[in-house]
């Protein structure tokens, strides 16, 4: 086989321009690799700085606040003691409060008491000065109620004598006598007076009545003087009240009862 033959013209050949050409396209992207690269640590870079600058006034802020806490705690603290100590004043002035009431109301107590003891002394003065004529004229009414009796006694009229009536035999009679003003009572040998105005409440005679009521011979036998009508009435409503048997006899005359015929 025939060899070509050599071209005498030279060839040209684009083996450099291209890997120029891939030289400077890998440089570009390094270029812009590190530019990229460069600026992403330049940003994180101003976001730390901005941060750490925001940081430190925000420390200095937290440590100032817990400062001030800190402050207004111990203040808080110190404001409940003085609360608790003022409470406690309180408590100690209301009881010395209370102290010097009690104080106040002993010394009125005494000074109360003193003025009586005074006024006892002053009237025990009074008595021992007046005695004496007290004395001279309770000596002077006996002497008058001795001579009174001596003329009541020449003056008094004959004694009234009662006399039994009526058909009851073995009765044992109790004896009230009715004036115009009163009720009186024979009872043990002594006199009781009622006022016309408490016969109905007079426990002396209420006590009779039911004591004779309860006795099948006993009677109240009611001695009427002639201006004793009313009286009479009003004892006897209450003797039937009380279901006690009773009877009445009429005395004339103002004198003083004889009962001896009923002995």
């Amino acid at each position: 086989m025939a060899k070509p033959k050599p071209n005498d013209t030279e060839a040209v050949s684009l083996f450099p321009f291209l890997s120029i050409l891939a030289c400077l396209i890998g440089v570009l992207t390094f270029i812009i690799t590190g530019v990229a690269i460069s600026q992403m640590d330049q940003s994180e870079d101003i976001a730390a700085i901005e941060r750490t600058e925001k940081y430190d006034p925000l420390m200095a802020q937290l440590e100032a606040d817990k400062a001030e806490l800190k402050r207004l705690q111990a203040q808080r603290n110190a404001q409940q003691v003085l609360d608790e100590q003022i409470k406690q004043a309180q408590a100690k002035i209301k009881q010395a409060k209370q102290r010097i009431a009690q104080l106040a109301d002993r010394e009125k107590t005494i000074k109360q008491a003193e003025s009586i003891r005074l006024e006892i002394t002053k009237v025990n003065s009074q008595i021992e000065t007046v005695k004496p004529k007290l004395d001279e004229l309770s000596k002077k009414v006996q002497a008058d109620e001795v001579e009174l009796n001596k003329r009541i006694e020449a003056g008094r009229p004959a004694g009234t004598i009662v006399r039994p009536s009526g058909s009851g035999v073995g009765l044992k009679p109790n004896f009230v006598e009715c004036d115009k003003q009163h009720l009186i009572l024979f009872t043990g040998g002594k006199q009781t007076l009622i006022p016309y105005a408490k016969i109905t409440q007079s426990p002396p005679f209420l006590a009779l009545l039911e004591r004779v009521a309860k006795q099948e011979k006993r009677r109240v036998v009611f001695l009427l003087r002639p201006e004793g009508v009313r009286t009479y009435n009003a004892a006897s409503r209450v003797a039937r009240e009380k279901q006690c048997r009773y009877g009445k006899i009429p005395v004339p005359g103002e004198g003083p009862l004889d009962l001896s015929m009923f002995d």
